[in-house]
Parts: C-alpha cells; structure tokens; sequence
C-alpha cells in the first residue's frame, strides 16, 4: 500500500539506507496514487523528478482547470510548470 510504502521509505531515510529507499521510490512510481500526491511524496522526500514527467503529464493533459487546493499542494514551483505546459 502507499502508507506502507511511505513508512519504508520515512525509515529508509532517516537510516540513510539508500538501496531500500530506491526501492521504496520505484514501487511508489510504480502504483495508481493521485498525481499532486505523487508530486508531494517526491518533493517531501527529495526523491528522483525524472520519475514524476506521468504525473506532470497527466496534470498538464487535464481537460478541467487545476482546483485551489490542487495547486496549493503542487506549491509554486510545480504549479508553474504544470501552467506553462498547459498554455
């Protein structure tokens, strides 16, 4: 599950146990999780961004607007790539 993965990766970083991080990272990039809480999990945990360009993707081929509180969680760096792309 994503908590579950989540508390691995939380304990592979304060450990500072890289290849179980990497492993943690892969199989999150790997599951069906929202992409703005994808985006969030890779800021928090200064994971690898080139794993995030789906989640980018997704976002950026969105028919609707991106809500307030969308991009309140994007933060300002994210939401304005996502906004340039759009455009």
């Amino acid at each position: 599950t994503v908590d579950g993965l989540l508390s691995v990766l939380r304990l592979a970083t304060s450990f500072q146990m890289e290849r179980v991080r990497n492993i943690a990272m892969h199989q999150l990039r790997d599951l069906a999780i929202d992409p703005i809480r994808k985006i969030a999990i890779w800021e928090e945990f200064h994971l690898d961004p080139d794993l995030l360009l789906p989640a980018f993707a997704t976002l950026c081929q969105r028919s609707e607007p991106l809500t307030l509180p969308m991009t309140m969680s994007l933060g300002i760096r994210n939401f304005t790539k996502v906004a340039a792309s759009r455009d």
